[in-house]
């Protein structure tokens, strides 16, 4: 049950706070956080009938009905807006209500959370920990694009370096294969082998993470960009500074023959990775 829990998708909800529900015996287990704190809800059978007939008098629903109504219309209000959520935070920190309004069946349904406040270690196993996995597999996912980006601009300053365009194939030729990139991201080592990060956060978008914590993605891609142009600005200063002397320097005439040379080995190659691509979709596709 406990890893089932751990498991479950969060749902954002409203302002900085996100919530997971699960059912259990016609019971529920329900957290909700604010990605400081952890607040949660432990109902069994008989509290959740007793809850249900004194909010919702008029209405006639009994056990299993009860929760898997509350769980519909908590996804139909927090996930299409039908319906409303709203949250009461305690001044003490330690306390937290919230109200649910929808309907079943056409009749109104009304439902009282009251979220007490959770061991740090709940914080740690559902929020901090998920986040920590899905941080370090985007942090290997962006270490395979810049592979993919040196490799392209590698084989663009060869074209150039033999004095020849690139062909117009190369805008669009991918450098890695799906399986092969498939095998680089089965490599990633996995800080916490036992989280499943897209599982736990499937619902809970990383933009709408950054914009609760005041950090958008402009601000992240423009980091990552600044970093990368510091990097190769460094190497092309040291190369200029400690590699080219004056004497390097001077222009000294094209090698026609050297660069044609050059230029049909690069087709060549290109023309071979081509062919070994088709014939291993064709090899897939016959099962062999």
């Amino acid at each position: 049950m406990e890893e089932e829990f751990v498991k479950a998708p969060w749902i954002p909800c409203s302002g900085v706070h996100a919530l997971k529900f699960i059912s259990h015996e016609s019971g529920y287990i329900a957290i909700i956080t604010d990605f400081i704190s952890c607040y949660e809800e432990k109902l069994n059978a008989e509290e959740t009938q007793q809850r249900c007939q004194e909010q919702n008098p008029n209405l006639e629903i009994e056990g299993n009905q009860i929760v898997e109504e509350l769980k519909t219309s908590l996804h139909s209000c927090l996930d299409s807006k039908i319906g409303l959520f709203i949250i009461v935070c305690n001044g003490n920190g330690d306390h937290i209500d919230a109200k649910l309004s929808s309907s079943v069946s056409g009749l109104p349904f009304y439902w009282e959370f009251s979220f007490s406040s959770s061991p740090p270690e709940t914080l740690a196993r559902h929020v901090t920990g998920p986040l920590c996995s899905m941080i370090h597999l985007l942090l290997g996912e962006r270490q395979l694009l810049l592979q993919q980006i040196k490799n392209h601009e590698r084989v663009l300053e060869e074209y150039q370096a033999s004095g020849f365009p690139p062909p117009h194939s190369m805008h669009g030729i991918s450098l890695m294969s799906t399986d092969e990139l498939e095998m680089k991201r089965s490599q990633l080592p996995r800080s916490l082998e036992s989280v499943d990060a897209k599982a736990l956060f499937g619902q809970l978008e990383i933009r709408e993470l950054y914009k609760k914590h005041q950090i958008t993605f402009s601000f992240a891609m423009e980091s990552i960009c600044n970093d990368e142009k510091g990097e190769r600005e460094a190497g092309v200063n040291d190369t200029a500074n400690h590699e080219i002397s004056p004497v390097k320097a001077k222009a000294e005439p094209p090698d026609k023959e050297g660069q044609l040379k050059r230029r049909m080995e690069l087709e060549e190659q290109l023309s071979a990775e081509r062919a070994a691509k088709e014939k291993q979709k064709r090899l897939k596709k016959f099962n062999l």
